[in-house]
């Protein structure tokens, strides 16, 4: 109801608008004037200063937990899976997660060839934990760490990037 009666008085008393738009102007400058003659608090960014005990634990504690700890442990972990993928016959490719859908897209680019290796090395490894045995030492001399799948893979996220871009 108030912007009715703004309205009327503009239309019949321009005097008395062009007075409030004035008005408001001047406020406006005051205001902005205001603001701009004002230096704004600028907060500066500053690391906290490290106390003795922080150095202490970056300085000596953290490397000894990794060349003791972290590190041979971190490399125990890599090389039992390697054993255990050697021992079953399979790459480190075979062993993941085949449900996500960048991977299901390379799945379907792969050549009949190596979805065919692919699909025996699976079979092979579950008839040895079924039958707990393993493969002959003859045949565990290659490095199952090898990418196979990653060409097919970067080019399963480029078609999904532009799938993406088209939508």
């Amino acid at each position: 109801f108030g912007s009715r009666v703004v309205q009327f008085e503009r239309a019949h008393c321009p005097s008395l608008a062009l007075l409030a738009m004035s008005f408001h102007r001047a406020m406006a400058k005051y205001f902005a004037g205001r603001t701009m003659q004002t230096t704004p608090h600028i907060i500066k960014y500053s690391q906290p200063k490290e106390n003795q005990l922080q150095a202490f634990r970056r300085q000596v504690l953290a490397p000894a937990w990794f060349s003791v700890f972290k590190g041979p442990m971190e490399k125990w972990e890599y090389m039992r899976s390697v054993a255990t993928m050697r021992n079953y016959g399979i790459m480190a490719d075979d062993a993941t997660n085949c449900r996500n859908h960048i991977f299901e897209r390379a799945m379907e680019l792969l050549p009949e060839d190596i979805k065919t290796h692919r699909y025996r090395r699976a079979m092979r490894a579950c008839e040895f934990s079924i039958r707990k045995t393993h493969l002959p030492i003859e045949e565990q001399n290659y490095d199952p760490m090898i990418p196979y799948m990653a060409p097919y893979v970067e080019e399963a996220k480029f078609q999904l990037q532009e799938e993406q871009e088209l939508l």
